[in-house]
């Protein structure tokens, strides 16, 4: 019976976040940027084709920061996140986006700082001295909060431990694997309470316009689907 629970309010928020009067803002979820294939089962996707990808984006729609679109600043605007957040983000995704001057925003588990494979915490420093580069919180240790017995520690250590590293406030927070499945009402409060002025999920969708009731729990699309979808539709022209 449960997981009937997390698949109607699943379809729920898909339903709620699909429609286009919602002012058609969307936000895009990416991992890692590498030289290989692009896999969105992976979460990986190839560093030409991500740079293609913001190309055919910025054609269509114009690019925003998070902030002005939870702040409801913009109408069909898109804004790039990454999650965790790999070292190959610095070293392959930064220099493209700094090269198109398109604002993003790192959500990163303080725990993977400094860790083989993720940003230093000297890289993620350097990042967020640059206008373009907003920081958000994902946890100290990647955890899916709804079975973490300690997920309001996960949730206030990650802000804080960011703040320190950095020395901004930390605004905005994204949850580990972002579905109804991975967190709970209980969590959304508790990064309410934590002190956060919005939060991200998974779930696909545009932004709501009138997103209080959905501030803590907002839509993001996952990148690698788009640019791999954009690749195969290259392939059959």
């Amino acid at each position: 019976m449960r997981n009937y629970y997390y698949i109607f309010w699943t379809k729920f928020y898909e339903y709620v976040f699909r429609k286009k009067d919602n002012g058609e803002n969307m936000i895009y979820m990416f991992h890692s940027i590498y030289e290989g294939e692009t896999n969105p089962k992976k979460f990986k996707t190839n560093k030409e084709a991500f740079e293609l990808f913001l190309r055919e984006e910025l054609k269509k729609r114009k690019v925003s920061t998070l902030n002005q679109i939870v702040e409801r600043k913009c109408k069909k605007s898109f804004a790039i996140t990454f999650d965790d957040v790999f070292e190959n983000v610095y070293t392959n995704a930064y220099p493209i986006l700094k090269q198109y001057q398109v604002p993003f925003t790192l959500f990163v588990s303080t725990g993977l700082l400094d860790q083989p494979g993720y940003l230093t915490s000297s890289q993620l420093l350097e990042l967020s001295r640059d206008r373009l580069c907003t920081v958000g919180a994902h946890t100290v240790n990647h955890v899916r909060l709804r079975t973490n017995q300690q997920s309001y520690q996960e949730i206030a250590d990650s802000k804080k431990g960011l703040e320190n590293v950095i020395g901004k406030k930390i605004e905005f927070f994204a949850y580990p694997y972002g579905s109804i499945f991975a967190c709970s009402k209980k969590n959304v409060k508790q990064v309410e309470k934590v002190g956060f002025s919005a939060a991200f999920s998974t779930i696909k969708g545009f932004v709501p316009l009138k997103l209080d009731k959905y501030r803590f729990f907002l839509p993001r699309n996952n990148g690698d689907h788009f640019v791999k979808h954009m690749e195969e539709k290259e392939e059959l022209e």
